[in-house]
């Protein structure tokens, strides 16, 4: 398989390790978050619509696997994965790396039905060649890509930059949304998008502001330092938001195990981060097996 098809097929690949293949494919969509300096958020999500009793019991055994196996899981995936990100790096002449590699797994139910959904991301630092205020995409597929039936990309680029070029013109566009659904056969070095800053303020222009910035920035420091009782209430607030971004980003569904792990926070601080967002009805609790899934609201 050439290293550019790895990609589009990791997914499947660590979802067939386990009792997952008795479920039938519902849909895979690969969804790519550009970032202005190159890197790249990648979400491989896999769907599985659970039409019986039957397949749900399937699905909740291979949660209560993938939970005793986790590690392994994503140790696999970063394997995969650091295979396809060297042979893009050597291809472009650009260093590559990946990081913040996790797996999940949850169930979802939705007004068409119950849904099993199996998540893999990672964070692809250099996925991008960037020059000033332009962002090229393409060289890291030297062999192109491969998107089965059912299969969907969607390549979401930073808010304030244009498309300039994009090769083949994708199947839908959205707001800084680049959208292609399968089947498809993409030439190497494909997709191909050019994309260029719209606009902005020079730097004469922007010199003051910043100054002005970073005035008002001191003076709310040193205003906040005097705050005294206040300052605990501040980071409360600032470690609830952390948890609810995670979340956001993470399609609405976390383990709080993972809560732990993304946060880098104590088990017992993570509870009492959920305990006050749950009192606060921001978000569900819920008791899956031996772990708690929290949910937004």
């Amino acid at each position: 398989m050439n290293r550019g098809a790895v990609i589009l097929f990791i997914g499947i690949l660590l979802v067939t390790a386990a009792s997952a293949q008795d479920l039938p494919e519902t849909g895979t969509t690969y969804r790519v978050d550009m970032q202005e300096g190159g890197t790249a958020s990648w979400i491989i999500e896999q769907r599985y619509q659970l039409e019986s009793p039957e397949e749900i019991s399937v699905f909740e055994d291979y949660v209560l696997e993938f939970q005793d196996n986790r590690s392994d899981y994503i140790a696999e995936f970063k394997e995969e994965m650091e295979v396809a990100l060297g042979a893009a790096s050597s291809a472009s002449s650009r260093p590559m790396r990946g990081s913040a590699y996790t797996v999940y797994i949850k169930t979802e139910h939705t007004p068409t039905g119950v849904y099993g959904v199996v998540v893999y991301r990672f964070d692809w630092e250099g996925f991008a060649n960037t020059s000033g205020n332009i962002i090229m995409v393409g060289d890291a597929f030297p062999d192109g890509l491969f998107l089965s039936q059912d299969y969907t990309l969607i390549i979401n680029y930073p808010s304030g930059y244009k498309v300039v070029k994009v090769s083949p013109e994708p199947d839908q566009r959205n707001s800084y949304s680049l959208i292609w659904y399968g089947m498809r056969a993409f030439p190497p070095e494909e997709p191909h998008i050019e994309l260029k800053a719209s606009g902005g303020l020079s730097f004469q222009v922007l010199l003051p502001i910043i100054g002005g910035l970073m005035v008002a920035g001191a003076y709310y420091y040193m205003h906040k330092s005097y705050r005294g009782p206040n300052r605990e209430s501040d980071r409360t607030e600032s470690n609830e938001d952390m948890v609810l971004q995670l979340l956001g980003e993470a399609g609405r569904d976390l383990y709080q195990s993972e809560i732990v792990r993304q946060t880098g926070f104590s088990k017992s601080k993570v509870s009492a981060i959920i305990k006050s967002l749950k009192e606060d009805e921001r978000i569900q609790k819920i008791r899956k097996g031996r772990e708690n899934l929290i949910r937004l609201k």
